[in-house]
């Protein structure tokens, strides 16, 4: 991320730190995060982030949404890693 030419952000769910312009945290539990996701995207928005990494599970019904609105949201332009 630090030698990423275009700003970064990174949407946390597990509130560590990471090398990035922005570094959001969303809630440990899958339900807050997903409740926290839009308002975090329009931040992201907002600051000007052209690359968003994102941490999330997928453990129960609110993980699978979040992935989906998050992919979504990328528009096929998806790196898992």
């Amino acid at each position: 991320m630090a030698d990423c030419p275009k700003k970064t952000g990174v949407l946390s769910q597990s509130g560590r730190d990471y090398p990035a312009d922005v570094v959001l945290f969303a809630g440990k539990e899958d339900r807050e995060y997903a409740a926290e996701l839009f308002s975090c995207l329009r931040e992201f928005d907002r600051l000007g982030i052209e690359v968003v990494f994102a941490e999330f599970t997928e453990h129960d019904g609110f993980g699978l949404a979040v992935k989906n609105r998050l992919y979504k949201a990328a528009a096929g332009r998806v790196i898992r890693v």
